[in-house]
């Protein structure tokens, strides 16, 4: 009989992955020459083209893929700045950068922050070409009002050295070290722009003040219920108040606001039932699909965890249009490849090691598990279908519907929690309840949001006002859970030493279990539940290490 708990975890590209993820962490740790790594990975390869049995072959390929990696890391990832370089006092220094990213526009000192690339650098500077540093700049006294991402600037401002730090931390500057970034630039002289803005950007900036404008329509008075709003559908975190930030980044749930999965997942489905609605063909709709997610990706600001969720939702889509089998977990390694082969610093982001590991955990353990209690608390099974009344139906929904969301939100956080412990100092035993009720208002919210932009299109702003106010009710709701929850005893712990090497040992023993358990021919559910057991008692004992003075 078909095991029906189990997922096939078929994907070749999955040692490649293992290649990356050990191969990037080396070339940080041991320097070593490019091409020496290259040729040694090459014998290898050469020596397993050789050997036809799978015995093997793995144990030599995996071994080529890291050393690929660690020659990859070489030539790509910027290197860390000598210590003196570290030591310098700020100094003023003209630079011409292209910006990459942008993390906050106009706050309320008038400054825009955000990332970018060192074009060219005065030699007192000591950066070169390629260095990533982090800026924070005043368009008051330029020409320029607005930045945008691949914009040339030039301008003279004060250039910081960023601390590094030998323990990994939890602020600003350690989350600025992770992505390859050692130096500040800030408090600016004028701003001058070198070439013509891309016009993408510009048509990216127009639609999202469009869209701004179309979600704060009959806004309410007297409260900030429209800043969860845009910051849930634009991903403007800014709106946010002091307040609600606190709130939501206590119970677990500021990853509403981080445009990523959820969304594109959520956008994506409304998309497909939408041409499938018109009778669009099944191999089309991707094609129709794809372009319009993609276009909200960059109008939101093309977050990393934005990227990642279309990449993971296009590998998956692809499948479709050309026809071969439909494979959640090797679209998701796919994508993960493909993520650190265009941007390897990103393996050190919080949130890339959030977003995969969350979406692992649905795949391997959330959704067999929702299909063992939808078997178990299933009361109808010794009635025909056939003979059901709507009063069977409606129970049989609403239990797996249940089902589903408490599998889904267990999962999520047996994976998230160990990183949110090392790096938040959070562990929240309450937010599995907590988002399975936020789940389902916050897709609402997004599908709500989704019409009243697409209604403003064409133009209907009426009746995008009209779906805004439903809007407001759900957030409403939303934001008095979280309050109510950030209340309860024992929801949400703090751990302020949770061990960083406890949390990933904690996930990879909660991988290895899943893997082997999906891997056998033939295990039994229980096989399934050591997973979440060893995860929850080395969180435990995480928990009791990290509290002052317990040993």
């Amino acid at each position: 009989m078909k095991n029906h708990s189990k997922i096939p975890v078929d994907a070749p590209l999955a040692y490649l992955l293992i290649g990356l993820i050990v191969g990037l962490p080396l070339c940080k740790a041991i320097s070593l020459p490019p091409l020496l790594l290259l040729c040694a990975a090459l014998i290898l390869i050469i020596i397993a083209l050789k050997i036809t049995g799978r015995t093997l072959w793995y144990p030599l390929f995996i071994p080529a893929a890291i050393l690929t990696a660690w020659a990859y890391g070489q030539i790509r990832l910027p290197p860390a700045p000598d210590s003196e370089l570290n030591q310098l006092p700020p100094r003023e220094a003209c630079l011409e950068l292209k910006i990459q990213r942008i993390f906050q526009e106009s706050d309320r000192y008038g400054k825009t922050s955000g990332l970018a690339k060192v074009i060219h650098a005065e030699k007192e500077s000591r950066l070169q070409k390629g260095h990533r540093i982090y800026f924070r700049l005043s368009t008051k006294n330029s020409q320029l009002t607005t930045l945008y991402p691949g914009q040339i600037i030039r301008s003279t401002a004060v250039l910081t050295p960023i601390e590094m730090k030998r323990d990994k931390g939890r602020d600003f500057e350690d989350y600025l070290n992770s992505l390859g970034v050692y130096h500040r630039f800030q408090r600016n002289g004028k701003i001058e722009t070198i070439g013509k803005i891309p016009p993408a950007q510009i048509f990216y900036r127009k639609m999202n003040e469009k869209f701004q404008n179309t979600l704060l329509l009959d806004a309410p008075e007297g409260s900030n219920t429209s800043g969860i709003y845009l910051a849930m559908l634009l991903g403007l975190k800014g709106e946010l108040d002091h307040r609600q930030e606190t709130a939501f980044q206590a119970t677990g749930t500021m990853h509403l606001f981080a445009i990523s999965g959820l969304h594109i997942g959520v956008i994506a489905a409304v998309l497909a039932q939408t041409l499938q609605l018109i009778r669009i063909p099944s191999w089309l709709s991707p094609l129709i699909a794809l372009p319009a997610l993609f276009l909200y990706v960059g109008i939101t600001g093309a977050s990393p965890s934005s990227v990642r969720a279309f990449l993971m939702t296009t590998f998956y889509w692809a499948s479709f249009t050309c026809r071969r089998q439909r494979s959640p977990f090797a679209a998701l390694i796919g994508s993960a490849v493909f993520v650190l082969i265009l941007q390897p610093e990103q393996l050190w982001s919080a949130g890339f090691q959030l977003s995969y590991a969350v979406v692992l955990s649905i795949l391997l353990f959330g959704l067999p598990l929702h299909q063992k209690l939808s078997g178990l608390i299933s009361p109808f099974q010794s009635l025909p279908v056939s003979s059901w009344k709507w009063q069977h139906h409606l129970i049989e929904k609403s239990l797996s519907g249940t089902s589903l969301l408490f599998s889904i939100s267990l999962s999520a956080w047996l994976a998230s929690t160990p990183f949110t412990a090392a790096y938040f100092g959070i562990i929240s035993p309450g937010a599995i309840l907590l988002n399975m009720l936020m789940v389902n208002l916050a897709s609402l919210v997004i599908i709500g949001g989704v019409c009243s932009i697409a209604c403003s299109l064409l133009p209907l702003s009426a009746i995008s006002s009209f779906i805004n106010h439903a809007a407001w009710v759900n957030l409403s709701l939303m934001e008095t859970l979280v309050y109510w929850f950030k209340e309860l005893p024992g929801a949400f712990l703090t751990c302020e030493y949770f061990s960083f090497p406890l949390a990933y040992a904690t996930t990879a023993l909660y991988f290895i279990l899943l893997l082997h358990h999906h891997s056998k021919k033939e295990s039994g559910f229980f096989s399934l539940l050591f997973a979440p057991a060893a995860t929850l008692l080395l969180l435990t004992a995480g928990y009791a290490f990290s509290m002052p003075g317990t040993f």
